[in-house]
């Protein structure tokens, strides 16, 4: 208030004589358009001593721009702003807009020390949730335009709070996949690995056989199979087994065909059937309610097969029997 009226008092004296042997006072007003001018009061509208007084709170006010003043209508009207940013004032005339108050004169006797303002930056906390600035009036004693310790305040301080942070957005969507990049130069050779195992067949043993044994369903159908098994260098077991039964071979059989059956197996070296090297093919040579099947062992040592058949049609219901095997070593 009191610096409100400072600035009254020096437009009355700019508006008074000059002193003789000084330039004359002039005044130069710069007018801001108002920000709502549908709110406008009457233009002839004159602020009296007692409106003056009714106002005493209101008659000055401080903002950081002039984007800041408030719309010039009739309850700002005759009030004082100060521009922070730029260290201007303006007044709320009867036009509705914000004149810009610029006072030049004589240079007059010192007056009083005035009223600084000071701002800092404040916080997130009780006074502002997101921070801000904090504005202070005060005596600036040492005019160094800064409020430093023991120099008197004014008021309480005042905040300009920085607004919350608004919800994020919906992500946008996937730019374009980017060109190729180049390729990159060539890596440097790995270190050579060891030689690995040279595994290949070492032996081979080879078993055929035929029967006509008269425990079978037909004594003059020749069945023919073969079992052979080929041990490799590192130790492995690849076992095959394979019976063939052919009516081509009965004199006078009405029907001619001929049927074939092949199995395979394959024994790691450290596999507890290696040795013997087991197969079953599933080949029936009784018909009935049950398939039979043909088993095949190995003996190494002996070079010797077990060739065994399973029906439970038959009775008994297995035959076996030895066949000789050939050895090829390479």
């Amino acid at each position: 208030m009191k610096y409100t009226s400072l600035i009254l008092a020096l437009n009355m004296s700019a508006c008074g004589s000059a002193p003789s042997g000084n330039p004359a006072a002039t005044a130069t007003a710069t007018t801001v358009a108002s920000k709502d001018p549908e709110k406008a009061a009457a233009k002839d509208t004159a602020i009296t001593a007692q409106d003056s007084k009714d106002k005493s709170d209101t008659l000055s006010l401080a903002v950081n721009s002039i984007k800041d003043l408030p719309a010039c209508d009739a309850a700002h009207l005759g009030q004082l702003a100060s521009i922070v940013s730029n260290k201007t004032f303006y007044t709320c005339d009867t036009t509705n807009n914000w004149t810009q108050v610029d006072v030049k004169g004589s240079d007059g006797s010192n007056g009083k020390d005035g009223i600084s303002v000071s701002t800092t930056d404040e916080p997130a906390g009780a006074n502002c949730a997101s921070g801000g600035q904090k504005v202070q009036s005060f005596a600036d004693a040492n005019q160094n335009g800064v409020l430093d310790s023991g120099e008197t305040t004014y008021g309480k301080a005042k905040y300009v709070c920085t607004g919350a942070s608004g919800t994020a957005g919906a992500a946008g969507a996937a730019g374009s996949a980017g060109a190729a990049g180049a390729s990159g130069a060539t890596g440097a050779a790995g270190t050579a690995g060891t030689n690995g195992n040279d595994n290949h067949i070492a032996t081979t043993y080879t078993c055929d056989g035929s029967t006509t044994t008269s425990t079978f369903y037909d004594t003059l159908t020749p069945i023919r199979s073969r079992y052979k098994v080929q041990v490799t260098s590192y130790g492995d077991a690849f076992a095959l087994g394979y019976v063939y039964w052919n009516d081509n071979a009965i004199a006078g059989a009405s029907n001619q065909a001929s049927w074939s059956q092949t199995t395979y197996q394959t024994y790691a070296k450290n596999d507890a059937s290696n040795a013997t090297s087991p197969i079953s093919v599933i080949f029936n040579q009784k018909p009935g309610t049950s398939s039979g099947v043909w088993t095949y062992t190995l003996n190494r040592g002996a070079a010797t097969a077990t060739a065994t058949y399973f029906d439970t049609d038959m009775t008994p219901n297995s035959v076996s029997w030895t066949l000789a095997c050939t050895v090829a070593n390479y």
